[in-house]
């Protein structure tokens, strides 16, 4: 019973949140800014 909770605990330690890294990333909200990194071509597997 013991080792079940300390498990428990330690499992809800380990899932607690990160901290968000710093990054250069951009929002795309509108639809232009979403246009220019639409895909190119297509991607075939397995010859289909």
């Amino acid at each position: 019973m013991l080792r079940s909770l300390a498990r428990l605990a330690l499992l809800a330690l380990l899932a607690t949140p990160l901290a968000a890294q710093d990054s250069r990333l951009e929002r795309l909200d509108a639809g232009d800014a979403a246009r220019a990194w639409e895909a190119v071509g297509r991607l075939e597997l397995a010859g289909r």
